[in-house]
């Protein structure tokens, strides 16, 4: 994703796929930017492969829960778009959404930012859809349990998610109504690992762990009798992100 000033030329190289293209323009209150969607297809093919949109989708969502974008719109599939080009004065117009390359244009995003240190690509985030999990593992057992959450990560990972994170109580500490220990009634000897799995969206999630249970090297750690905690008073659950500071 690279920003280009105004004033390059309606075509100038600014493709990164598969990330967005930012151009910006001045504006009163700061910097407009117009970030472009890119996806597969080959150049030239009318009916290239199916379209999976969910990404744009999420980054969509995304600016909107920011409240920096301006406008958006998905564009017209590779069957019936058609490009209109303006260079030194001269129009040309040709079939597809296609961007010279093998990508072709699936929509864009025109956002505001407060300055221009906000045009980085980190700063533009997608809402996320996280998977969030609890579970009591025995003190004696904590080695065990993370050696076996490192080879389940690696799995997780091999096939897309974005980020695997597992956390050993700290600073946690039972409370008078509900609590960490008490939502898995805590045994003494046992710690709680907090645990967290990133996706790119809903159905980014349910795509990957589709992949993730049917992969054989998750299989070998499903015994229940070799699992190092106790499975029954794991609980967990998938959400939606609401901020993203």
């Amino acid at each position: 994703m690279i920003a280009s000033s105004r004033g390059q030329g309606a075509e100038a190289a600014w493709l990164a796929p598969p990330q967005p293209a930012i151009h910006d323009f001045d504006s009163q209150d700061g910097v407009d930017f117009l970030v472009m969607e890119f996806l597969g297809g080959e150049t030239g093919h009318p009916s290239a492969v199916p379209l999976d949109d969910h990404e744009c989708l999420a980054y969509d969502a995304g600016l909107r829960e920011s409240g920096r974008c301006i406008a958006s719109e998905a564009l017209q599939p590779v069957e019936t778009a058609t490009t209109v080009r303006v260079r030194n004065g001269k129009l040309s117009v040709s079939d597809g959404a296609f961007a010279e390359t093998k990508e072709q244009r699936a929509g864009f995003h025109l956002i505001e930012a407060r300055d221009l240190n906000e045009r980085s690509p980190g700063r533009i985030r997608m809402a996320h859809y996280v998977d969030g999990f609890v579970v009591p593992v025995p003190k004696k057992k904590l080695a065990a349990y993370r050696r076996m959450s490192q080879k389940a990560g690696k799995v997780w990972r091999d096939h897309g998610a974005l980020e695997y994170i597992e956390c050993a109580a700290d600073d946690v500490k039972r409370g008078k109504w509900t609590s960490f220990p008490q939502s898995v009634k805590l045994k003494p000897g046992e710690t709680v690992v907090f645990s967290y799995i990133v996706y790119k969206s809903r159905q980014h999630r349910d795509r990957i762990n589709a992949k993730v249970m049917k992969d054989p090297r998750l299989a070998k750690m499903m015994d229940p009798k070799s699992m190092p905690f106790d499975g029954k008073r794991m609980f967990w659950g998938g959400f939606k992100t609401i901020v993203s500071a």
